[in-house]
């Protein structure tokens, strides 16, 4: 009984060792078998032969289960053994021996301390894979059509797809080099731009210098015939010439920009210029010109000037040059050129010395420096009021007033006049006296339409707004007066402080008993009393009203509604002729047209077509909740005359129209 017992136990672990090895060579059999079958099937795919297939027989092990127990069990269940019966003997035709045959070199038993499932060092020392044979038996059928067909569209699938790969890879090196074409077509063009232009400065400088010897040449001729002009000018209607508006309030105005927005003159920020790499970029500069030693405004302005703007404009360069000095060619490629006319004596002295900062020069690094965007002219108040106190007693000293007005239109003329590129904006600051404390409340108005003192902190902080930070003072004039009592917090109260500027503003009312709900009926009722204007009569000059015109709100502004009423072109102005101005310019028609005469309606629709000019209604919320009405021109063109007569009774209408609504909205509410 123990030696049967010792060699079940023997069996059973060599069956259970050697059924582990047998799992583990079936799992790198099939391995192998399926790498077999992988090669075997590309190969199939490009040469499709017909090829036994694989068979693996199915491994069985029949199940022993051996039990032992000692011979104290044994005694104690002799009584049980023929519980057994006949199936006590259901492994005799089983030779244990020849299936599972034990290493004879093994002289030990198992350790029954290792782990029934962990194979014997005999088996794994004498192994099948060490042996070189695997014991399966590989039995290859044969391969249909429909898989060879399916291999073969496989492998085709994957070809076409590293073919289409490689299409890409080329696809997107031929757009690399056709951009890199590209670039270098674009650097021959700007090369070429740029000897063009090198090349035109020197025509243009040749032209100049021509231009100069031939004008020396013909002065006294030329002064006559300024002569002659001034002559005929002073004879026409007085209208917009050097920029000025008319008259508001008794007082002159001077022109501004038609809209909020850059005027048609400002080209500072144009694209064509920034693309072109043969201009240099434009510099963080100011040139100012002044006296700092005796002109009383710029040694109190200039200096605190200067600090407020570089904590505005980063990196800021100020170059003060004294009247006296020779100004650099171009403004050393600076922004923006900024004049103290108290520091001038004449209109002269400006106009030579703006030629001489705007002229376009070369650079040490083959550039060609851009010449200012911006002229902004210091000057001070009453210089179009002097035929009145106290401004007539100040100008008889020399006609200090009068020089300096000359001074402002001569800036104001090399703007208007300026066709070249970049174009250039003007700006006017008009100025009261300065002192060191003024108690007046600060006030900014369009126009020489001012009186007062005024503070150099107050001076100081119009500037900059002025010149760094306002769009609508380009292309304006404005006086401005009062203390720092007065002045404006945050930059929103700045910006609505100069909307007066755009148009300019003539006409301002707010609407006290109209809500801000009420605002789309009080534009039905405008549009309404703008039709009745269009038909009448009574204008001097006819009207076309356009009642869904361009809005520019500012940030003060939440709700904004434009109506204007635009001035139709006549045959009066600039446009009339004499008897035999009419008769000269109908015999030069005839003699070209075989003949035939010219109407006054023909000469009219050959005129050139330009802005007659307007009146613009603009309807309006504001931030703090209310209606505001205001008016401002619009639509001039330079050189047109101001229709003062028609805008003085469309105002006058307007102002009836707007009591009207106003005594109906308390009726409403009573």
């Amino acid at each position: 009984t123990t030696t049967t017992t010792t060699t079940a136990t023997t069996l059973f672990v060599s069956v259970k060792c050697n059924h582990q090895s047998i799992a583990r060579m079936m799992k790198s059999c099939t391995s192998v078998v399926l790498f077999l079958c992988t090669l075997w099937a590309i190969g199939q795919a490009f040469s499709p032969v017909v090829r036994p297939t694989l068979q693996v027989p199915q491994l069985s092990t029949n199940a022993v289960q051996l039990s032992s127990s000692s011979n104290d069990n044994n005694s104690k269940n002799n009584g049980d053994d023929s519980s057994l019966g006949d199936d006590s003997s259901w492994d005799d035709d089983v030779d244990y021996e020849k299936e599972f045959p034990v290493d004879p070199t093994a002289d030990k038993s198992p350790d029954p301390s290792l782990p029934w499932d962990e194979p014997s060092n005999a088996m794994e020392g004498n192994s099948f894979m060490e042996s070189g044979k695997l014991g399966i038996k590989l039995d290859l059928g044969p391969m249909s059509d429909k898989d060879a067909a399916e291999i073969k569209a496989a492998a085709t699938e994957v070809i076409n797809e590293a073919i289409a790969a490689g299409i890409d890879d080329i696809e997107a090196l031929r757009k690399k080099m056709k951009k890199e074409v590209e670039e270098q077509r674009k650097r021959l063009q700007l090369q070429s731009e740029w000897n063009s232009q090198k090349a035109q400065e020197q025509l243009l400088s040749k032209i100049d210098k021509m231009t100069n010897d031939f004008l020396s040449e013909n002065a006294a001729l030329r002064k006559s015939t300024k002569l002659a002009a001034a002559a005929d000018r002073s004879m026409e209607g007085r209208g917009s010439e050097m920029g000025s508006w008319g008259v508001l309030g008794q007082t002159e105005v001077v022109m501004g920009g038609t809209t909020s927005g850059a005027s048609p003159y400002n080209a500072a920020v144009t694209a064509k210029e920034e693309t072109k790499s043969a201009l240099a970029p434009k510099e963080n500069r100011i040139v100012v010109i002044a006296n700092t030693q005796q002109d009383n405004f710029a040694k109190q302005l200039v200096e605190p000037l200067t600090k407020s703007l570089q904590e505005v404009v980063a990196d800021l360069e100020v170059d003060v040059f004294a009247p006296t000095a020779t100004f650099p060619l171009g403004g050393n490629n600076a922004a923006t050129v900024l004049v103290f006319l108290t520091s001038l004596s004449d209109a002269s002295t400006v106009r030579n010395g703006l030629e001489r900062l705007l002229r376009r020069t070369m650079l040490g690094n083959g550039k060609v420096a851009q010449p200012p965007t911006q002229l902004v002219a210091i000057s001070t108040i009453g210089t179009e009021r002097t035929d009145k106190m106290p401004y007539s007693m100040q100008n008889l000293l020399g006609g200090r007033l009068e020089k300096r007005r000359q001074m402002e239109e001569a800036v104001m003329n090399v703007v208007n006049q300026k066709v070249d590129a970049p174009s250039l904006d003007y700006t006017i600051c008009k100025l009261g006296e300065l002192k060191a404390s003024v108690s007046g409340y600060f006030s900014l108005k369009p126009g020489d339409s001012l009186d007062g003192e005024l503070q150099t902190e107050t001076a100081v902080q119009v500037l900059r707004q002025a010149i760094a930070l306002q769009v609508s003072a380009r292309n304006a004039t404005f006086s401005f007066v009062g203390g720092p009592n007065g002045l404006l917090a945050t930059q929103e109260e700045w910006d609505e402080a100069f909307v007066p500027l755009a148009g300019p503003e003539i006409f301002r009312t707010e609407l006290a008993d109209t809500s801000p709900d009420e605002l789309g009926r009080f534009i039905e009722y405008m549009h309404e009393w703008g039709s009745i204007p269009e038909s009448s009569k009574a204008l001097t000059t006819p009207i076309r009203v356009v009642t869904d015109g361009p809005t520019s709100p500012t940030a003060g502004v939440v709700e904004q509604s434009v109506m204007q009423f635009l001035y139709l072109p006549t045959n009066t102005g600039s446009r009339y002729m004499s008897k035999s101005e009419e008769r000269a310019r109908e015999r030069e028609a005839g003699s070209r047209s075989g003949g035939a005469n010219s109407s006054p309606e023909k000469t009219l629709a050959a005129a050139k077509k330009a802005k007659e000019g307007g009146l613009e209604i603009v309807m309006e919320v504001t931030r703090d909740d209310k209606v505001r009405v205001r008016a401002r021109r619009c639509n001039y063109s330079p050189g047109v005359i101001i229709k003062e007569m028609t805008e003085e009774t469309l105002l006058g209408r307007l102002k009836k129209t707007l009591d009207y609504w106003q005594k109906e909205e308390l009726k409403l509410k009573e």
